[in-house]
């Protein structure tokens, strides 16, 4: 087996020093990583930090009936909580999401869509306040989709979920369904 090397271009290499480039050099960081010592960013809390958690849905697909936040308000350490309500205005960045909220107050489509967040001293406080949110939910049916597609038996569920979108008479909804119910 041969090796061979090549030398940089001379011209590349300014004065032509090459004390350091492509030398192994030891790392001033690796004792205080190895060790523990480093702060990284997240090791760093400024007077006046407040972490935050959000509280999720438990259910694929629900109405939200009411969100109570009255006991996670009264918990010391607690700086704030925020609803949907909080947060009227929709977004979204492409024409189909236009529907989004940041935390949704009127209908979970998803196990984990955001219902409320809690501003507080500290995340185990903040924890706490998101287990004192009172959300009552009323489930509904969800569309599962499997490998073989949407089960449609369920239509009326799919075209709720949709109906914002279904007003938009600019945009082609399903192109590729193979049927579409109107009513």
């Amino acid at each position: 087996m041969t090796m061979t090397t090549t030398q940089p271009d001379p011209r590349l290499i300014p004065d032509g020093d090459l004390r350091i480039v492509g030398k192994p050099l030891p790392r001033v960081d690796a004792v205080g990583k190895l060790t523990g010592a480093t702060a990284y960013a997240d090791d760093i809390e400024l007077p006046g930090t407040l972490f935050v958690k959000i509280l999720r849905s438990p259910h694929p697909h629900a109405r939200v009936l009411s969100i109570d936040t009255s006991s996670a308000l009264s918990m010391t350490g607690v700086a704030a909580v925020i609803t949907g309500s909080d947060l009227p205005t929709k977004y979204g960045i492409m024409p189909t999401t236009q529907d989004e909220q940041a935390l949704e107050n009127e209908k979970v489509r998803f196990v984990g869509d955001p219902v409320a967040a809690v501003a507080a001293v500290d995340e185990e406080t903040a924890l706490a306040a998101c287990r004192a949110i009172r959300v009552e939910y009323q489930p509904l049916e969800a569309i599962e989709m499997g490998q073989g597609g949407a089960d449609f038996d369920g239509c009326a569920e799919l075209c709720d979920l949709l109906a914002d979108h279904m007003e938009r008479e600019d945009q082609v909804l399903f192109p590729a369904a193979r049927s579409v119910l109107e009513d």
